[in-house]
């Protein structure tokens, strides 16, 4: 188990390990881990003139392992976002592991890193300043990628509703009215979607250059285009290029719309 800096950890009177910090911010996180840890060891009756014991539930022999703990802490993460890692073939390493990082909420956000101990002026969104900036927020129901997905769909000429959570844009992209290999395409536009938004908030953040929120969709459409047809891997998936390039092409020849 990783002991935040400064924490310190041990062994309860019944052998069962408990983790402190000395971040404030991280307290009711360590809390919620020690009771979990505390729910998952029982007392068990043995035989008459023998001790009772505490057994780990995680186990079967109820012996406490530091692998139980990692698997269940694992499984708490992922309940929400269950489903296989999506990977788009066609677009850049980079691109695929920043979607997987948004699924798993594993991004350096300020709310991520204001429950990790780091001390930071604010925990809201850089883009929008209206809301707390998880993962959630910055890439599915800020106003700034709101924006960004409206445009998207009016371009793939589907519906939208608004989003809130990974799950709501799973359903988004599944229920879509499009060939399944176009379906992916349109998913991988959504990835550029998340990365290009990514690296303009930490370019706000850190460079402080002034950058304009209206370019943010041309990116994502010139970089789109560029990876689907530069890609090799275009070839297997079964979608002609012109059939691509229509849907892209569409925007880029006609920017006002």
């Amino acid at each position: 188990m990783v002991i935040p800096v400064g924490g310190s950890r041990g062994l309860r009177s019944n052998g069962i390990p408990y983790v402190t910090t000395t971040a404030s911010n991280s307290s009711c996180v360590m809390k919620d881990i020690n009771l979990g840890i505390s729910n998952l060891q029982t007392m068990e009756a043995t035989s008459p003139g023998e001790n009772d014991r505490f057994v780990w539930s995680l186990n079967k022999d109820g012996v406490f392992s530091v692998a139980s703990v990692r698997q269940e802490i694992d499984k708490s993460r992922t309940n929400v976002a269950a489903s296989k890692t999506r990977w788009i073939k066609c677009i850049p390493i980079k691109v695929n592991i920043t979607a997987w990082k948004v699924k798993m909420d594993a991004l350096p956000l300020r709310f991520n890193m204001s429950r990790r101990g780091i001390d930071i002026a604010s925990i809201s969104c850089p883009l929008c300043e209206s809301g707390v900036e998880n993962s959630a927020h910055l890439f599915l129901s800020c106003s700034v990628a709101d924006h960004i997905y409206r445009k998207i769909a009016r371009w793939w000429n589907i519906p939208y509703v608004g989003l809130s959570s990974y799950t709501d844009w799973l359903g988004w992209i599944n229920s879509a009215r499009l060939p399944g290999n176009l379906k992916a395409v349109l998913e991988g536009v959504i990835y550029v979607m998340w990365w290009v938004l990514w690296n303009f908030r930490n370019k706000t953040l850190f460079e402080n250059e002034g950058l304009l929120k209206g370019v943010i969709f041309d990116n994502i459409v010139s970089y789109s285009y560029t990876w689907w047809v530069e890609s090799k891997a275009m070839l297997q998936t079964h979608v002609s290029l012109e059939c691509v390039s229509s849907h892209i092409l569409r925007k880029l020849l006609t920017p006002g719309q």
